[in-house]
């Protein structure tokens, strides 16, 4: 994609840590690119629940102002995939603007389509 005349960029801003942490790193990436890209998998630990991550998210979004967002299911250091429900409410957020799926699963990646169409959002889905 083209921003004007420049090619869009986009950087990794979640990693370890507290959110509080991540947070502080995402608003300084978020002054240098057009995106930050929120690892899914950073967002809690692997034996954490659904609602401990999106805790943490809305967490996040709290604390990084108007930054744009995408989201990636990165597959290390563990695979946390989203349901369509949760990709939905991220959608709604209106502060991702993308998501980039790792699940390789066509029915998988269906159901997240389905969840996504009505919506009248930026968000693409990769």
């Amino acid at each position: 994609t083209v921003a004007g005349s420049r090619a869009v960029v986009v950087a990794s801003g979640t990693f370890l840590g507290p959110v509080e942490q991540q947070a502080a790193f995402v608003s300084r990436m978020g002054e240098m690119v057009d995106a930050v890209v929120v690892l899914v998998n950073m967002m809690c630990a692997a034996a954490e629940s659904l609602e401990a991550w999106r805790a943490n998210v809305q967490r996040l979004l709290a604390l990084t102002g108007q930054t744009r967002l995408g989201l990636y299911e990165c597959p290390t250091p563990y695979h946390r995939l989203l349901d369509p429900e949760t990709l939905r409410w991220c959608a709604q957020t209106g502060r991702f603007f993308f998501h980039k799926d790792t699940s390789r699963r066509p029915a998988a990646i269906s159901a997240k389509l389905a969840a996504l169409a009505d919506l009248d959002t930026p968000f693409r889905f990769y």
